[in-house]
């Protein structure tokens, strides 16, 4: 019998897996709630079960193949090139979404962090916490700069220990 290749399991689950995203995101832009705050924990949910249900597919196929067994190294090229395929596709899209139809998304995206500067305070709106918030925007906003300072916060000893000596910072 054939030896199984790694790469053609991976290509085909890299597609598979880039496809979802794909319509998955496709579906949010058409009903308007890829911006939605409500939405955040949702797809990362749908990321997480997407992106580990498909490597667990691959490998679990590649195994049926290779007659019961995959190896570390199988497995981590099937991986590896799984999520590669499945990157390269849904970043493509990505480029292809915000370069020809809709090449404002970056502006949208970026005016959360120009509210939050030209406030003085932090945070979108008038920097009182989310309860005071205005308007939907300021919401997501509220989320992103939260999400960015804590992710910032827990990441500090990580930069620090790899050499550098940032300031830690003052939003936390």
């Amino acid at each position: 019998m054939e030896k199984p290749s790694t790469a053609r399991v991976a290509l085909k689950w890299g597609l598979i897996s880039a496809l979802i995203t794909i319509v998955y995101s496709v579906i949010m832009i058409l009903i308007d709630k890829y911006q939605d705050p409500a939405m955040n924990t949702i797809n990362f949910l749908f990321g997480i079960v997407v992106g580990v249900g498909v490597l667990v597919l691959a490998m679990r196929e590649f195994r049926t193949l290779n007659d019961g067994y995959l190896s570390y190294g199988q497995g981590l090229g099937v991986g590896t090139l799984t999520s590669a395929v499945s990157g390269v596709i849904s970043g493509l899209f990505t480029f292809i979404y915000m370069r020809f139809v809709d090449p404002n998304v970056m502006d949208k995206a970026l005016e959360c962090p120009r509210r939050v500067g030209a406030s003085g305070h932090g945070r979108c709106g008038n920097g009182a916490g989310r309860k005071n918030h205005q308007h939907d925007d300021d919401a997501w906003c509220y989320f992103s700069v939260e999400r960015v300072d804590w992710i910032t916060f827990w990441l500090y000893p990580v930069f620090d220990y790899c050499g550098g000596h940032a300031a830690r910072p003052a939003s936390v």
